[in-house]
């Protein structure tokens, strides 16, 4: 279900906890202990560094997992609009217990005019359920300028309800309305949760505070698992990025 891996600061093990389900609508999930499986992202796996909380005394910790996010274009995967915003780099909490991407309000009024989201108080924030199936993609590129590319499909940005009302007025009238998975989060720092997480493959590295993300690969069924080489080592098979602009 969810593609996630944790490096930990013990004596005997470094644990990589992965979900290996084969599609993005799958259920279940596996877990990998001390080394990642290549066959199951495409593309570069680039790391990203945690961004510390530093409290009254000037010390910095690491309790959280927040990293910038540099970019985001909603398009067709080949061409697309990037969302222009001063927000950007943004820094954003990776957290696959929060269901939702949320972002600042006027960031994601930008964005909720390229994909036909809304909010509305009755409902919330609301999409066309018919925008599942525009082809359409929002990607997000973590860390900076030269960091990883996640595409997230529609149909993962729309979220199906029992018994949908319909659009009363405006650009959507008459269409079936689902809730957006991509959402307004007013002041509180803004969080990639499940719609960005299932079409990611991060590694949590608690050691070295980064994670590293690639563009999950589906309908894979091999795997070729590699061991990270120590405690402390990077990453294996990831590449370094530079820090956000």
């Amino acid at each position: 279900m969810i593609r996630v891996g944790f490096t930990i600061n013990i004596t005997v093990y470094i644990l990589d906890l992965l979900g290996l389900t084969a599609t993005i609508d799958a259920a279940t999930g596996n877990v990998l202990f001390g080394g990642i499986d290549t066959a199951k992202f495409t593309g570069d796996l680039k790391r990203v560094d945690v961004i510390p909380r530093t409290d009254r005394t000037g010390k910095k910790t690491f309790d959280r997992f927040v990293v910038d996010l540099a970019s985001i274009a909603v398009g067709d995967g080949k061409c697309g609009n990037t969302i222009k915003s001063q927000d950007f780099p943004l820094p954003v909490l990776v957290d696959s217990g929060d269901s939702f991407v949320r972002l600042p309000d006027k960031l994601f009024d930008q964005v909720a005019s390229n994909i036909g989201a809304s909010f509305e108080k009755a409902n919330g924030f609301v999409i066309p359920c018919d925008f599942a199936n525009s082809g359409a993609k929002v990607t997000f590129q973590m860390g900076g300028s030269d960091g990883a590319k996640i595409e997230v499909p529609a149909n993962q940005v729309v979220i199906p309800v029992n018994n949908p009302d319909i659009f009363a007025s405006g650009p959507n009238k008459g269409k079936t309305k689902c809730i957006s998975g991509i959402q307004g989060g007013g002041n509180d720092l803004a969080v990639v949760g499940d719609t960005f997480m299932r079409s990611a493959y991060i590694v949590y590295d608690l050691v070295n505070n980064q994670l590293a993300f690639a563009q999950t690969k589906f309908n894979v069924t091999e795997s070729n698992i590699v061991p990270f080489d120590s405690m402390g080592a990077r990453i294996p098979k990831s590449l370094a990025i530079k820090n956000a602009a």
